[in-house]
């Protein structure tokens, strides 16, 4: 699942057909902003095509290689595979793919995870007369079928034309990131694609590929891959500390100060908890970068000597389930949580996912072979706040990430967050999670105020201490909550 925008927001998403047991199915979801597009028609007004736009005759030039960011947005991850490109006779700078979704070289439909017509012929056109602004001809039609249906409730997949501009060059035709929408036949919204590319046939190989297998790690190792770019005389990679969800606009930026590489498996150490974004690139004997990726991994890191054990409590999850539209509501059940002990209600869930009820029924995967952890920071009772961290289990090989957007609270031991406050993040898309309110986390049971001794009241340096109501020390007075100092409960405000 990649970016995507929607001009309608709902609460709930059909799901799809399920392709196998015990596995959610894809879905396209929705994201927490929607975006206005051209086109205001509505839905059942707007006219298609399968893609034939000349009377001209077309001539095969051979197999290109058709980079997916169209119906893979909608429901998958991009793929690369190979599509029979044709030349218009009467018009040479105009190309065409031919059924790139059913010609059988489509990776997806290795499981029979989707249905087309293999009746009509389906096609997608492309105008490079200005090799600057290369758009995608349709005639006067809005919509283009892709002649692939992956949800009988969503219908056929549809290429939304809107006229965006693409550059061709070295044989290769390329669209970024979020210059095209797609939609299916059932479907009002439109919804951004991701990178889309055609190298036509006998161009040069620059596609540089990083695979990352999972993207959170444990003990600060990192394991990745590096493929493809066959023609590239050059590999480079880089390692910045930080989340970049739109990393194509760095590419022009990162590789300066990068290591040349090559084709591989790595294996990379890191210093800090967090997330990084890996940069790949490859250059040609100019030292032009002709292809460039990125993805991003979190590195766990657990210290004991850092965090004191406080014993069970109990967690009730509202995330995820609701973008996949699973409306069960999930039982709370037993968790063990920890606090930082440099900074007091800083809390830390282990395996936050580990008893959740669809991981016990196979429903979610999780990453088994290291542990997780969830932190809250709830050291301000009135602003308790979730960093950006991973799930620790993958839907459909997508990427789940969770984080709050509003600030939660914590009261009579209960850390709760408001409906929508929080965001599940898969792959590159933002999705309102906590759609019921449910999502809460019961401490274990506190510390009694009456145990604070009389001669613990006052610091080293001689200023009043400070304690929250369950008797732990805080560094300063909370922003917002109430607090203990001198015996006295204060509400800050």
């Amino acid at each position: 699942m990649k970016f995507i925008f929607t001009l309608t927001i709902s609460s709930l998403i059909a799901l799809t057909s399920v392709f196998q047991s015990a596995a959610i199915s894809p879905a396209k979801h929705q994201t927490l902003i929607p975006v206005e597009i051209t086109d205001r028609q509505p839905a059942e007004t707007l006219s298609d095509t399968d893609g034939e736009v000349s009377e001209h005759e077309w001539t095969s030039l051979g197999m290109g290689r058709f980079t997916d960011g169209l119906a893979g947005a909608l429901y998958f991850s991009s793929m690369t595979w190979e599509v029979e490109v044709e030349q218009n006779a009467g018009n040479p700078a105009l190309y065409r793919i031919v059924n790139p979704y059913t010609n059988g070289n489509c990776p997806w439909n290795a499981n029979g995870i989707y249905s087309t017509d293999a009746a009509v012929m389906h096609y997608v056109t492309f105008d490079t007369s200005n090799p600057d602004a290369v758009f995608i001809d349709s005639g006067d039609n809005v919509r283009i079928n892709l002649g692939v249906t992956i949800s009988a409730a969503d219908g056929e997949c549809q290429l939304y034309n809107n006229r965006a501009k693409g550059r061709f060059s070295n044989s290769i035709i390329r669209f970024e990131s979020n210059a095209l929408a797609v939609t299916t036949a059932n479907d009002g919204g439109a919804y951004y694609a991701e990178m889309t590319k055609l190298a036509l046939p006998g161009a040069p190989d620059y596609d540089v590929i990083l695979t990352v297998g999972q993207h959170c790690f444990a003990d600060n190792h990192v394991y990745f891959s590096i493929s493809g770019a066959n023609d590239a005389t050059q590999i480079r990679s880089i390692t910045y500390a930080g989340l970049f969800t739109t990393p194509s606009n760095y590419f022009d930026q990162v590789f300066g100060s990068a290591e040349p590489g090559t084709t591989g498996d790595y294996e990379m150490t890191l210093t800090e908890q967090g997330w990084y974004t890996i940069f790949v690139g490859a250059f040609d004997h100019k030292g032009s970068l002709m292809s460039a990726t990125a993805d991003y991994v979190y590195a766990f890191i657990h210290n004991e000597k850092e965090w004191k054990e406080l014993g069970i409590g109990q967690f009730t999850d509202d995330s995820f389930t609701t973008i996949y539209e699973i409306e069960e509501q999930m039982s709370p059940y037993d968790v063990k949580v920890y606090e930082n002990l440099k900074t007091p209600g800083l809390y830390r869930i282990e395996n936050p996912y580990a008893s959740h009820p669809l991981a016990l029924d196979n429903t979610i995967s999780l990453h088994s072979d290291h542990p997780h952890y969830l932190d809250i920071d709830a050291s301000d009772f009135g602003d308790v706040k979730i960093v950006e961290q991973p799930f620790g289990f993958n839907i459909n090989n997508e990427k789940l990430s969770l984080r709050s957007i509003e600030s939660g609270t914590l009261t009579s031991e209960i850390i709760r967050f408001p409906t929508r406050g929080l965001a599940v993040r898969i792959d590159n898309s933002s999705f309102y999670a906590n759609q019921y309110g449910r999502f809460t986390l019961k401490l274990p049971d506190p510390t009694a105020i009456t145990e604070i001794k009389a001669d613990s009241t006052e610091s080293d340096s001689g200023e009043e201490a400070i304690f929250d109501l369950q008797g732990r020390r805080l560094r300063s007075v909370p922003a917002h909550g109430p607090y203990i100092t001198s015996g006295r409960v204060t509400i800050s405000r």
